[in-house]
């Protein structure tokens, strides 16, 4: 597939003036950057500080700990998950369907959400899951409409996964074992299905098929009701099994996308290194909660810094470089900031369990903040002149 096709997924030319249109991908990129600075980088380089005694306890701590959860999972990592959806899903499927213009009505819905919890916690839970809930159904009509192979490929991992997400809102996501079921089978099972374009596109793999579409979503599958039995009973056999199986998902995911091939490119190109990364580290996460004696924090983070960063990192670049005309940040320094970055996921998910040095969590905050803010400037710049030629294409199509 040509690199084009893979960066236009979801992308029109206006007819008349030959300006790229989006469906919005840039507005949900936008709401989800400013959640990442706020919930994720600065409460998230705050509240290790304090576990880790380099800070005083804030009197709220706790409940500081469950805003951190909620909005790395649905402010920050969420809203980017919404917008390739709507960007994305519809070629993925190869259905020829209109955009959603209104979708990004759904971006102000989870931070509504997040501060009604404050007045009414179920109302407020309803509101924050709402925008996951309509776009399962999206893309659930868009499956209708699908061919079989393509559903098979990404449709079941891409609505098991937004419906996962949904249900997860209703669990207290700040107790490390809900977010670990959460971020495994919500964004885990979205991130299997999105990223195959780009395998596909890019590196030479391939979209699962055949038995290793099968295989793939009957694995993770077993590990979604092994999630579901897990939060219902909180049985550690349960927990073993979602191990289990989501090892396997992982595996059998790079034998059918034949995704190892992005090694060849990993030196060159920011995408090929963050998911040469992404996908040790999300293994590694998975056989992580094989071990009793390892915690559910360490389990999550090792997901969400390891894995997910890594390619929300690289893949928005690119997308947002394509859309807006631009280089936002050269590959080089990409990959610099890539490196860099595995400082966190090492000082987060693998050094604790051997050491407990003092300058540890001084490095993974400085490099946590670096990368952040560095991605941050470039990829909001290329979000602003996304937003100026949609804006001068709609005035030259009412023209």
């Amino acid at each position: 597939m040509p690199e084009s096709e893979v960066i236009q997924i979801g992308h029109r030319k206006n007819p008349k003036s030959q300006i790229s249109v989006t469906s919005g991908v840039e507005i949900f990129f936008l709401i989800g950057l400013l959640g990442a600075a706020y919930g994720t980088v600065w409460l998230g380089v705050h509240l290790w500080m304090m576990i880790n005694g380099q800070m005083d306890m804030w009197s709220d701590y706790l409940t500081q700990r469950h805003i951190h959860a909620i909005m790395q999972i649905y402010l920050f990592i969420g809203l980017f998950i919404m917008g390739f959806c709507y960007q994305a899903a519809a070629k993925q499927l190869e259905v020829k369907e209109p955009k959603p213009e209104l979708a990004v009505v759904l971006t102000v819905f989870p931070l509504m959400g997040l501060l009604y919890q404050t007045i009414n916690p179920l109302v407020g839970k309803v509101v924050l899951a709402l925008p996951y809930f309509l776009t399962a159904i999206y893309v659930f009509s868009l499956l209708l409409k699908s061919s079989l192979k393509n559903i098979f490929s990404v449709g079941i991992l891409l609505l098991c996964g937004l419906l996962a997400l949904t249900r997860g809102v209703f669990l207290n996501v700040a107790d490390p074992a809900m977010a670990v079921m959460v971020v495994w089978g919500g964004i885990g099972g979205v991130l299997l299905a999105t990223q195959q374009q780009f395998l596909a596109g890019f590196f030479g793999a391939q979209r699962i098929t055949g038995a290793g579409a099968f295989f793939t979503n009957l694995f993770y599958l077993c590990s979604l009701y092994n999630c579901y039995m897990f939060v219902s009973l909180r049985d550690f056999g349960h927990y073993k099994w979602v191990s289990i199986f989501a090892s396997l998902t992982i595996l059998t995911f790079i034998l059918s996308t034949k995704g190892w091939k992005v090694i060849r490119s990993m030196l060159i190109d920011p995408l090929a290194l963050a998911f040469s990364f992404g996908y040790l580290w999300a293994l590694y996460g998975a056989l992580l909660m094989f071990q009793e004696i390892v915690s559910n924090d360490l389990i999550q983070h090792t997901w969400s810094t390891g894995w997910i960063f890594p390619i929300i990192f690289a893949t928005s670049l690119k997308i947002i470089s394509f859309l807006s005309q631009k280089e936002l940040m050269k590959p080089n320094t990409q990959i610099v900031m890539i490196v860099l970055w595995q400082i966190v996921p090492l000082g987060r998910a693998v050094l604790p369990l051997y050491t407990s040095l003092a300058v540890l969590p001084w490095l993974v905050g400085i490099a946590a903040t670096v990368v952040f803010v560095s991605w941050f400037y470039c990829l909001l710049k290329g979000i602003l002149t996304v937003r100026k030629l949609n804006e001068k294409a709609a005035s030259l199509r009412s023209a």
